[in-house]
């Protein structure tokens, strides 16, 4: 069964297979190692699989055969598989079904006891880095825009065991990435309104400290660094936690991590949108400025110092320079013993004049003025040269 495209026919056998011999470990293993191949970016598989009950077939065999690791690595396999939208215009891709057919298995997913599945197949094997890595890139796509199945992951324990996952294998970057990536979504989507950013939730501390070490640990490896980076904005957005935030070491780490990666033009953008998210009235890195116009020695990695050093290697980058400006924005207003230092460079770097200059039209270099980009740059640009006047 294991092709490109499976006939319709294949599936419905495989599936009745599994059903019928639920309690043999050697056809639920391969069962569930088959349905991860044949649904891997493949939507005409994915929809046979789903019309012949495959999903409920593979959270069957999860359940009832807990304590086999081998099992729970392709189950968990196959659940981001089924999960996974096939990227557009590979050749298993059908732009008109694909969307619904991803959405009809996270929906069945949840259902039928996946989200449970997977956050026992983590606990249970949490010394297993195979188990994890999948478990791990499966929620990552359950979570992701999804605000009920996000909170039933964290209501399970879910954001603690992925804590707990990272702690154990601290020194597998590629588990870390891919743990960090989900605590990102269940994090982006637990905190979607003003209210929800409000409450009060378990385990957020423990969890931004974790991915704090973990970018220490591995600060070379950029995957990792955009995903953690973008998880602490998120847990950030928490108002409680972002008051309660350990200053040093997140604000150190993310400036670390631009210095590192400064070509990584996503990287500076994730990293410049947590600090504006870590501006808050108590957050972290108003505790960083107020402590860094009094300590020189902290000024290394000064937020603003990172900031700038993005701007003025991805001056041509549109996005990024919108990100930049409302982080420079924000962080200008609580340092303006910088804003001398900042008009410098930026000035060294032709910033005014280009961005004047798109103003005007006579420039085009940050985008076409009647895109977002640009007005969004002039937007927070207006700012900023209110801060720093000698940029006029």
């Amino acid at each position: 069964f294991v092709e490109s495209h499976v006939e319709v026919s294949g599936v419905s056998v495989l599936v009745s297979g599994m059903r019928r011999h639920l309690r043999d470990i050697d056809v639920q293993r391969q069962g569930c190692a088959s349905l991860a191949i044949v649904s891997y970016f493949q939507d005409f598989n994915k929809l046979a699989i789903q019309t012949y009950g495959g999903v409920d077939a593979i959270i069957a065999a999860m359940v009832l055969h807990k304590e086999d690791a081998e099992l729970q690595e392709h189950g968990c396999l196959a659940i981001w598989s089924l999960s996974t939208m096939t990227p557009p215009g590979s050749p298993g891709h059908d732009p008109e079904k694909a969307p619904e057919i991803q959405q009809t298995n996270r929906d069945r997913l949840e259902k039928v006891g996946g989200l449970n599945a997977l956050i026992e197949a983590l606990n249970r094997h949490r010394d297993n880095p195979v188990t994890c890595e999948r478990a791990s890139r499966a929620l990552i796509n359950l979570s992701h825009n999804s605000k009920p199945r996000s909170r039933k992951i964290f209501d399970e324990k879910g954001l603690t065991t992925l804590t707990k996952v990272m702690s154990t294998h601290t020194s597998n970057a590629h588990v870390c990435e891919q743990a960090a990536a989900a605590i990102k979504n269940i994090s982006s989507s637990l905190h979607a309104t003003s209210e929800d950013r409000g409450k009060a939730l378990e385990g957020l501390d423990e969890a931004s400290k974790v991915i704090v070490r973990a970018m220490r640990k591995h600060y070379t490896n950029a995957d990792l660094q955009r995903q953690s980076c973008s998880a602490l904005g998120n847990l950030a957005l928490n108002v409680k936690l972002n008051e309660r935030l350990e200053t040093m070491k997140p604000i150190e780490t993310i400036s670390s991590a631009m210095k590192e990666h400064i070509k990584d033009a996503d990287l500076q953008g994730r990293a410049c949108r947590t600090f504006i998210i870590m501006c808050g009235a108590k957050g972290p890195v108003k505790r960083y400025l107020a402590a860094a116009s009094k300590d020189p020695n902290l000024a290394k990695h000064h937020p603003v110092r990172a900031v700038l050093r993005a701007v003025e290697s991805h001056v041509t980058n549109p996005k990024l320079m919108a990100d930049a400006f409302r982080a420079l924005k924000e962080l200008l207003a609580s340092s303006k013993e910088m804003c001398g230092m900042a008009a410098e460079r930026l000035r060294k770097a032709k910033i005014p004049a280009l961005v004047l200059g798109c103003r005007s039209g006579k420039l085009t270099i940050l985008g076409d003025p009647k895109e977002e980009p640009g007005r969004t740059v002039l937007q927070y640009w207006d700012a900023v040269v209110k801060l720093v006047p000698a940029l006029k």
